[in-house]
């Protein structure tokens, strides 16, 4: 759990929150279920506490649990409830913060937060925005800005991996890792601006040398993590997935073998699948969002010609592209449909149970192998669908991004500033290189360190904050 003080103005379009501002939100989602918990913070707590809870000589003491019950002012029991305090600062926001776990329902959650919201309307009680929870644990230092969207991604998991480094995120590797890279730069900033302060004194070539030296590991830490960008989308966002192939070739076959059900129709009859069929499967802690496609082929149907249409939009868009062939058949017009060197391409010859077809013999003894991302497959028999889930693992390269550092950017918003922060660093080496003034040399790496700044939070950007936590649900 988190906390907050008081913060200034965000921007024109965000509310004004003061030092007396006491907030309650509903931290558990609307609908029914065994609890709902109800989040109160902000330093008039434990006063609207007493309003709502009328025992005498009641203190409720910091994170023990009391089981109370609340009535309205006719002395109608509104519902039983476990109480509990945080005292400030060691609470979730670092304001003092009391959970009421109560019925499971939405009319009796209703009626509580109704209840606390009448007894807190002298005190200034008000509801939360969305993300305020977070916010106020980032305005007093509960968190830094990378902890406070790795709680927005611990939430938003759909898979291992995307737990997995939203839990190594949250935990401080990321904030600690840029942290060290500031503190490498000021050290260098320093002896710039040392000499720039008394010139006398001036820079030794193997001074220099160290300096740039510096400079070098943490861009090449910085581009290394860059690589990896598109493992970090894969793990937000899932993997785009697209079967491809001539109609009847087997796509809805294999999407229903790597499923486990009979997801989508098999047929025999040619332009069975007329639109996209998506559906999500978990591989190993890989999140795949499967699209089958209307097979390709020329057709004069009008239906099935913008199902075609579709699937070349989905080609287009897809990290991944499952191309399936069958090779029990004779090659289809207009084969192959992409180049050898389509990088995000693995090839599956299916049907290899039957009888191979003399159009793709030389083919096969030539590529298929796993080096080439080519595999012969039965979605019958089940042959090869185990070696195409390894290699699908290993194209996607999402094991190597989860352990490659602790410098794993999970957003776009994190990858932008390492990207500016990577510019200025490669503009300082080059300054050094061309031995520029001190003061250009000082003038890239002040931009650098402001950028690493603007990853973990250190920065007066109002807007950003705003837009930020505004993704959040209201209960956090």
């Amino acid at each position: 759990m988190f906390f907050i003080r008081g913060m200034a103005t965000l921007s024109s379009t965000t509310t004004v929150l003061l030092d007396s501002d006491t907030i309650i939100a509903m931290a558990t989602p609307v609908g029914h279920g065994a609890i709902s918990v109800i989040r109160l913070s902000g330093g008039a707590v434990l006063p609207i506490l007493r309003v709502a809870i009328t025992e005498d000589d009641w203190e409720p003491k910091p994170r023990h649990a009391y089981l109370k019950t609340l009535k309205d002012e006719q002395g109608a029991i509104v519902d039983e409830v476990l109480v509990t305090y945080y005292e400030n600062p060691a609470s979730y926001t670092g304001e003092d913060t009391i959970e009421l776990s109560g019925h499971g329902g939405v009319f009796v959650t209703q009626k509580v937060l109704q209840h606390l919201l009448d007894c807190g309307d002298n005190y200034g009680l008000r509801l939360a925005q969305a993300g305020e929870f977070t916010q106020r644990a980032y305005m007093n230092g509960k968190l830094d800005l990378t902890q406070a969207e790795a709680v927005m991604d611990v939430i938003s998991a759909q898979s291992d991996l995307a737990l997995q480094a939203a839990q190594k995120q949250l935990g401080g590797g990321f904030k600690l890792q840029i942290i060290q890279y500031q503190e490498s730069l000021l050290e260098v900033l320093a002896q710039i601006e040392a000499y720039i302060d008394f010139p006398d004194e001036p820079l030794e070539p193997a001074s220099l040398a160290k300096i740039a030296q510096k400079i070098s590991h943490i861009k090449n830490a910085i581009a290394k993590a860059l690589q990896f960008k598109d493992q970090s989308r894969y793990v937000r966002e899932g993997v785009r997935t697209a079967l491809i192939g001539a109609p009847n070739a087997g796509k809805s076959s294999l999407l229903n073998t790597l499923v486990g059900y009979e997801r989508a129709i098999v047929s025999d009859i040619q332009g069975t699948t007329r639109d996209t069929i998506e559906e999500s499967l978990r591989l190993d802690g890989i999140l795949l969002r499967l699209i089958d496609t209307a097979g390709i082929r020329d057709s004069d149907d009008v239906i099935e010609k913008q199902g075609i249409e579709r699937s070349h939009a989905v080609i287009e868009e897809a990290d991944l592209i499952l191309e399936v062939v069958d090779v029990s058949e004779a090659k289809p017009s207009g084969y192959p449909w992409f180049s050898a060197d389509t990088n995000n391409r693995i090839v599956l010859y299916n049907k290899s149970d039957l009888p191979i077809h003399p159009d793709w013999e030389a083919e096969l003894q030539s590529d298929v192998a796993p080096s080439k991302n080519a595999f012969l497959i039965s979605c019958v028999q089940s042959n090869g669908i185990e070696e195409l889930k390894s290699a699908i693992k290993s194209k996607l390269g999402l094991e190597d991004w989860l352990n490659q550092s602790e410098l794993i950017a999970t957003n776009k918003r994190q990858q932008e500033h390492l990207k500016e922060t990577l510019k200025f660093l490669e503009q300082t080496l080059e300054a050094i290189d061309n031995t520029a003034e001190a003061e250009w040399i000082s003038f890239e790496i002040r931009e650098s360190l402001a950028h690493l700044g603007e990853i973990v939070g250190h920065v007066d950007t109002e807007d950003l904050l705003g837009k930020l936590f505004s993704a959040f649900c209201v209960g956090k």
